[in-house]
């Protein structure tokens, strides 16, 4: 299971909520759910960055030209805006995709048969006697 966007699939493909609910049962599913809204409010809050960037540079570049402080201040303050909803949207999609990810280990944790891990490594050991004193070793993880 994998998460893509703000849904998950199974082996490449979507799962409709029905489905995930009936994989991931019920208390997995609430997180499911939450994090899908929170990636989708997420989204809503890029569009509002987005707008308000531009109206903040339409402002300050118009007031610019007709010389008018009060209209460059009010695209400093729209540009403000701006940036909280850009920080509101990288948090929001941030912990939305973390938790969707969240519920996808889960289910595949629960899922998996085995694995085997090896990971060999090479050691560098200081000691009196020899100035470079190297080790190897391999880590072996099996888990079921």
């Amino acid at each position: 299971m994998e998460r893509d966007g703000n849904g998950l699939t199974l082996n490449g493909r979507d799962l409709s909520d029905d489905e995930v609910l009936e994989l991931v049962g019920y208390e997995n599913y609430q997180t499911y759910l939450s994090a899908k809204k929170q990636i989708n409010t997420g989204r809503a809050f890029t569009v509002i960055t987005l707008v308000s960037l531009g109206a903040s540079v339409g402002l300050i570049a118009l007031g610019a030209m007709d010389e008018d402080e009060g209209l460059m201040l009010v695209g400093v303050g729209v540009e403000v805006i701006a940036d909280v909803a850009l920080i509101t949207t990288i948090i929001l999609k941030g912990s939305g995709k973390g938790r969707m990810n969240w519920v996808a280990d889960e289910y595949n944790r629960q899922h998996r048969g085995y694995s085997l891990n090896l990971s060999p490594s090479v050691i560098k050991c200081k000691t009196p006697q020899l100035q470079n004193n190297y080790g190897v070793g391999l880590t072996l993880s099996l888990n079921f």
